[in-house]
């Protein structure tokens, strides 16, 4: 069964997937500072390492022991 959240994710991915990527960036960028400004220091660092590896907590671990 879809949720509200689901369609909207949906429409949002269908909207960025129309465009260039520099410009779907560009148009995330205002929400993305927005929200990531309400995270902690340690929950920004594990959210954006997230987006390059599935290796966050790791990579976040290495980070603090150097």
């Amino acid at each position: 069964m879809s949720t509200p959240h689901d369609s909207a994710q949906t429409q949002i991915l269908s909207a960025l997937n129309s465009m260039e990527p520099q410009d779907s960036l560009e148009i995330l960028k205002m929400p993305m500072v927005k929200l990531l400004s309400q995270l902690n220091e340690e929950e920004r660092v594990h959210y954006i390492l997230g987006l390059f590896s599935s290796d966050a907590d790791d990579k976040v671990s290495s980070m603090v022991h150097l």
